[in-house]
C-alpha cells in the first residue's frame, strides 16, 4: 500500500477529507489508483473495521469497475475543458447522491480549462457542498490559476523517472539555472537537457528578460522580442518558455502576497523596480495558460508570443 493511500485512509477515518484536491504529476495511473482507493474507503461497509477498504465487497468492486453512479468525470473536449462542461458538473453536484452519502467529481487535465471554465469551477470551490469531493488532475500546479490552487489541497505524485545532473554535461550548468531547471515540469526539464548547456543558459536569459518586460509592461517589448529572442521563437522553445514564465509569475504572486522567502533572486530584483497589482499577475497567469492552449492548436509560435505581449503590454 502506498503512503498516499495510507494518508487518505487516515483522513477518511478521522473525517477530515478535504473537499478539493489537486493531484500533481505526470503519472495518471497513480492518480486514478489513489482516486479509486479514496472512493472505496468512503463507501466500503468494512472500512472502519479493517482501517482500509476490503476491495472485495460489491461497493469496492463496482467502484473499481467504474460502475458507481455518484462519480462524475470531466475530460477535455477538443483539447480544452469548456464552460458548458463545468456548468453541467455544477448541475450534477446539486443533485443528491444516488448510491451513498457522497459524490466525487474528477477533472482530468484540469490545466486545459479556459478562462471561463476556470472561473466557473472557482465558484464551485468557493462554496463547497457537504459530502462533495472534487479531484483535479494536473501535470504541474503552476499550470492552473493560483486562486484554484489556494482552494485545493495539493498532493504531488513522484515522477516515474528522476533527472539528475551527475555524470552529464549539465554538471557545468550554473547553480542559479540548476535551481530553476529542477522546478520546471518533468517533460520540460527532459527536453531542455537534450540541448547544450550554453543554449539552455541563453534560453533562461531570454525568457527572464521577457518576463521582466511583461511585468514592467515595457512598451518596446515587440521590438525587443525581434532583437533578443528571435532564435527562441519556435514551437518547442515557446512551449518550454511558457512553462517557465508561469513558474516565474507564480513566484512573483507568492512574493507579493506572502513576502515568501526562497524565491528566485530574479523575482526580488524585478519586484523592486515596480510594484504590480496581484490581480494583474493573475490575469497574466491566465494569459499564459491560454497561450499554451493556442500553441496546442498549432497556432504559429510567433503569433502566440505576440498575442501574449499584446494582451499584457497595453
Amino acid at each position: 500500500m502506498t503512503e498516499v493511500k495510507q494518508y487518505f485512509f487516515q483522513q477518511v477515518k478521522q473525517g477530515t477529507l478535504s473537499h478539493a484536491y489537486l493531484f500533481v504529476g505526470d503519472d495518471t495511473v497513480q492518480k486514478d489508483d489513489s482516486t479509486t482507493a479514496i472512493m472505496q474507503a468512503m463507501v466500503c461497509p468494512n472500512f472502519l473495521e479493517m482501517g482500509q477498504p476490503c476491495f472485495e465487497c460489491e461497493h469496492c468492486r463496482r467502484i473499481q469497475a467504474n460502475q458507481w453512479a455518484d462519480v462524475y468525470r470531466v475530460v477535455p473536449e477538443t483539447k480544452t475543458i469548456k464552460i458548458d462542461q463545468i456548468r453541467e458538473l455544477r448541475e450534477w453536484l446539486m443533485l443528491s447522491p444516488i448510491e451513498s452519502h457522497c459524490k466525487f467529481a474528477i477533472i482530468e487535465q484540469a490545466e486545459t480549462m479556459n478562462a471561463a471554465s476556470a472561473n466557473a469551477l472557482l465558484t464551485i470551490l468557493e462554496e463547497p457542498k457537504s459530502e462533495v469531493y472534487i479531484l483535479l488532475y494536473v501535470n504541474e500546479a503552476n499550470n492552473i490559476l493560483p486562486t484554484i490552487q489556494s482552494r485545493a489541497q495539493q498532493i504531488r505524485f513522484k515522477q516515474p523517472t528522476v533527472l539528475t545532473f551527475e555524470n552529464s554535461e549539465f554538471e557545468s550548468l550554473s547553480a542559479v539555472y540548476k535551481r530553476r531547471l529542477i522546478q520546471l515540469p518533468y517533460q520540460t526539464r527532459a527536453a531542455l537537457m537534450n540541448l547544450t548547456v550554453d543554449d539552455v543558459e541563453q534560453w533562461f536569459k531570454a525568457y527572464d528578460e521577457l518576463y521582466q518586460w511583461l511585468y514592467l509592461k515595457e512598451p518596446l517589448t515587440f521590438a525587443l522580442i525581434q532583437v533578443r529572442m528571435k532564435q527562441f521563437i519556435t514551437a518547442n522553445y515557446v512551449n518550454y518558455g511558457l512553462d517557465y514564465l508561469q513558474l516565474l509569475n507564480h513566484q512573483m504572486i507568492m512574493y507579493l502576497t506572502d513576502n515568501q522567502s526562497g524565491v528566485f533572486q530574479l523575482i526580488e530584483s524585478i519586484a523592486q523596480k515596480q510594484t504590480t497589482q496581484v490581480a494583474e499577475l493573475l490575469r497574466l497567469n491566465q494569459q499564459l495558460i491560454e497561450a499554451k492552449q493556442y500553441l496546442a492548436f498549432n497556432v504559429s509560435p510567433q503569433l502566440v508570443v505576440e498575442k501574449l505581449v499584446l494582451a499584457t503590454v497595453k
